[in-house]
């Protein structure tokens, strides 16, 4: 698993990044979108875009912080709602 060097210090690099990508999943579902969606929204237009948003989602991928925060804002909540709790 790749850990972003942007990724701030309270977090732990052997942390259990799942329930991130938990967090990404059920607030894309409330908000209805496809994978392929949020990842044209944050500007993800790459043919396997929606790739990187499962990735995310099943903890294979941590997004970094930026993303992380595109990511709330596309999905319409604080990106703070995003992080698990410690």
């Amino acid at each position: 698993m790749k850990y972003p060097d942007s990724m701030p210090t309270l977090f732990p690099r052997s942390h259990n990044w799942r329930p991130i990508g938990r967090l990404i999943r059920i607030a894309r579902a409330d908000a209805d979108l496809s994978r392929a969606e949020l990842a044209r929204r944050i500007g993800d237009t790459g043919k396997h875009a929606h790739q990187n948003v499962a990735d995310w989602e099943t903890g294979k991928r941590i997004p970094k912080e930026e993303t992380l925060k595109l990511i709330a804002k596309a999905l319409g909540v604080d990106y703070r709602k995003l992080l698990p709790r410690l």
